[in-house]
């Protein structure tokens, strides 16, 4: 089995092979000055033939001034064009979640976790889209893609007005994928690479969660987005994590 990344952690089996693109956002993202440099309206200094900013002492020629209105101007198109590209990403965004509410609706939710996985926004998705729905709908994945589940929720996870949904999402995510360690056929699967992607991303989940028990010791949480939490749950998922990354640990001695 080849050995993927999923959410900045290794996981195996990507299922990019399928073949879904992988978000544009980030080409939106680069500098708008280099766009500017090679226009005959950007403003520059230093050469003969350079248009300059009025100097403070008077010292540059008149016809050698850019005049306000151009630079009005210049400041003008280019909050234009910075707009427009937010405006695409943003329709990027909401393109990807109809594409995923659909495969949700059709009951294509492997399909639906590819789309998210892959879109380098999720936790925008998560909290515009995916939070809305029951974590049980999801309890049918395949382990392999609980996993991911786990890791991509957890790379993330921080106090936030979606926290409790987060948190609901990797408890199903945990219990069904260990209620599934038994029977799954890890062999096929790559065995070793797949044993050592499950414990790193348990104990990144660990390290994510136990801060959060110790934010709401004696009842008194230590942040507002805490309060909705229910301890016992974080404590379980913090012990079933362990317990999992134990038995994986057994598997892998035995082999």
């Amino acid at each position: 089995m080849g050995h993927q990344s999923y959410g900045g952690h290794s996981i195996s089996n990507k299922p990019s092979s399928t073949g879904y693109p992988a978000s544009q956002a980030a080409s939106h993202g680069q500098p708008y000055h280099n766009n500017h440099m090679g226009s005959p309206h950007y403003v520059r200094g230093g050469g003969p033939n350079s248009q300059l900013i009025s100097s403070p002492q008077g010292s540059v020629a008149p016809s050698e001034q850019v005049p306000v209105p151009a630079v009005s101007t210049l400041a003008g198109a280019f909050a234009n064009q910075r707009n427009k590209s937010e405006a695409e990403v943003d329709h990027e965004l909401q393109q990807r979640i109809r594409i995923i509410e659909q495969a949700i609706q059709e009951g294509r939710l492997q399909e639906a976790m590819i789309q998210w996985i892959q879109s380098g926004r999720e936790t925008e998705i998560f909290q515009r889209c995916l939070c809305r729905y029951s974590p049980s709908r999801f309890d049918s994945l395949p382990p392999l893609m609980l996993l991911v589940v786990i890791a991509t929720i957890s790379k993330d996870l921080k106090p936030n007005p979606r926290l409790k949904e987060e948190i609901e999402w990797i408890e199903m995510a945990v219990r069904t994928f260990g209620e599934n360690i038994p029977s799954y056929e890890w062999e096929q699967q790559g065995f070793r690479e797949v044993i050592q992607s499950a414990l790193q991303t348990l104990q990144l989940l660990v390290n994510k969660v136990r801060p959060f028990i110790d934010g709401i010791q004696d009842g008194y949480p230590t942040d507002p987005f805490l309060a909705n939490l229910e301890r016992s749950k974080l404590e379980w998922i913090v012990r079933t994590s362990e317990h999992i990354a134990q038995s994986f640990s057994g598997i892998r001695h035995y082999d």
